[in-house]
């Protein structure tokens, strides 16, 4: 077995395979002999990452790459290197359930709130353009706000995922909490109005319609829409 091999048997069969060019068996030799304890932990390391070069150039084998860079993160947890290179394979090969698994384990393990934030901003852009899952993406996107809750960017887009998903409740919450952080009635104004309508079509709430586009009103007075709104109610 290559993982018993003396040092100089693994000498013997490591360029044995290299004369003969034969990139998988010299890979997995190098794999499985790096996961003996008792060699230098430089030397484990040092031997993953070339078997990591022959599973990703030679041999186009990005199960057993992607394998390998998780042996290699555990030998070295506070190496970003390991990660981010995973992190570009499973990017360019499109393999993205894995990239959530590994980024939502990173999530757990990262203790500094930048980097948590940085994780579920990708996270959140993985779930909504790549894995179309809005359930997921708001999920992210809620945990996101919990830590940074002047993202005006993950507002926004929380606030479109509650909408396509349906959950009115939520959404006039949320859209009401954006009212009042406005800066300006440039951004008030429609936020009244998409709030009034939710309230109106989708609630059923003629009451809280009402008060909202009387709201409208202190901010645009005599505004059309909304007395005819007013009106209509």
């Amino acid at each position: 077995r290559a993982d018993a091999l003396s040092p100089d048997a693994f000498t013997f069969a490591e360029r044995h395979y290299r004369r003969n060019r034969d990139f998988g068996s010299r890979a997995r030799l190098l794999v499985r002999s790096a996961r003996r304890p008792e060699l230098p932990l430089d030397t484990r390391i040092q031997r993953v990452r070339e078997a990591i070069g022959l599973f990703e150039s030679r041999l186009n084998d990005i199960d057993r790459a992607v394998s390998s860079y998780r042996e290699l993160i555990a030998l070295q947890p506070d190496s970003d290197d390991a990660l981010r290179s995973l992190t570009r394979l499973l990017e360019r090969t499109k393999r993205w359930d894995e990239l959530v698994v590994m980024l939502e384990h990173s999530l757990v393990t990262q203790s500094e709130t930048p980097l948590k934030i940085a994780i579920l901003r990708r996270l959140t852009e993985i779930h909504r353009r790549e894995r179309k899952d809005p359930e997921a993406a708001t999920a992210t996107l809620a945990l996101l706000l919990d830590l940074d809750p002047e993202d005006r960017m993950a507002r926004t887009a929380l606030t479109d995922e509650l909408l396509a998903l349906g959950r009115w409740n939520e959404a006039t919450e949320l859209i009401d909490r954006r009212i009042r952080d406005a800066a300006s009635k440039a951004e008030r104004v429609p936020l009244l109005r998409q709030l009034g309508e939710l309230f109106e079509q989708r609630l059923s709430d003629s009451e809280a319609a009402f008060h909202t586009y009387e709201r409208l009103l202190e901010v645009v007075p005599n505004d059309a829409a909304a007395l005819d709104r007013m009106e209509a109610i």
